[in-house]
């Protein structure tokens, strides 16, 4: 899976990625998009990947969950906001 792949490529070069998952943002209204972020001391930056699902269940497959832990939305996250994997 391509973003399995890319989660895993940035590891490798000692990036500490995190997989977000949104449901219906402005850019695709009704799915769930899953976005790669990179953590940097003193910032997070979005990476250019993501994928596109029509349910949560669909999207998980997409995500590594056997090795990342999921944080569900913060009170302070945007309302798009579903999870997080670590």
């Amino acid at each position: 899976m391509f973003l399995k792949e890319q989660y895993e490529a940035l590891r490798s070069k000692g990036y500490t990625p995190i997989i977000t998952v949104f449901f219906s943002p402005k850019d695709c209204p009704g799915k769930y998009i899953a976005r790669i972020f990179v953590v940097e001391p003193g910032k997070t930056m979005a990476t250019k990947y993501c994928t596109v699902a029509d349910t949560l269940e669909a999207m998980r497959a997409h995500i590594p969950t056997n090795q990342l832990l999921c944080f569900p939305r913060s009170p302070e996250d945007d309302p798009c906001v579903v999870e997080s994997w670590l």
